[in-house]
């Protein structure tokens, strides 16, 4: 493992909204909330660490259903991260939630086909932290790479690190 020295950081740069494209090139547009370029690429490379980041307030509709459709979803089917085996989902939590019984449910949901829904490969892993919630899923992906032959055209599964910070509701920040 290569150490970094004393006095150098980990990320270089810090880019919101930066335009990317997805797997395949036939998305160009797609544009996560974060991406962080790293001082050190790895083998060569120069991806970003890809960031998602949503809101869960159930009193205005924002669930983690939607966190999964509109957050989880991007990463799986290859608009986000597709090059990177490892992302994250950051979650601005409002309400009194909790990570694991709260995203479990609808990580674990199947589709008619007997499938997970997003193609979670492993259940959370959580801690908790004194902010807020920290866990990890893995998920399959569902696209392959059209510009690779066969083996080499599966990216294999994702990471996905899940943050939810604990944030004030709307009413407690007007009071």
């Amino acid at each position: 493992m290569k150490r970094i020295p004393s006095g150098v950081g980990i990320v270089s740069h810090v880019g919101r909204g930066i335009e990317s494209i997805n797997f395949d090139g036939t998305r160009l547009e797609k544009r996560p909330d974060l991406s962080l370029t790293l001082t050190a690429p790895s083998h060569g490379q120069r991806f970003p660490l890809i960031v998602e980041a949503k809101i869960i307030d159930y009193h205005t509709g924002k669930t983690a259903k939607l966190y999964c459709e509109n957050g989880v979803r991007r990463f799986q089917v290859g608009d986000y991260a597709w090059e990177c085996r490892e992302a994250f989902m950051l979650a601005f939590v409002r309400d009194n939630v909790e990570l694991l019984p709260t995203l479990t449910p609808d990580l674990v949901a199947k589709n008619d086909n007997d499938t997970f829904a997003f193609g979670t490969l492993a259940g959370l892993d959580a801690r908790s932290t004194p902010s807020g919630e920290l866990a990890t899923s893995r998920h399959s992906r569902s696209f392959i790479y059209n510009h690779q032959s066969s083996p080499n055209d599966a990216p294999g599964p994702i990471s996905i690190w899940h943050i939810w910070l604990r944030t004030p509701t709307v009413a407690a920040r007007s009071s």
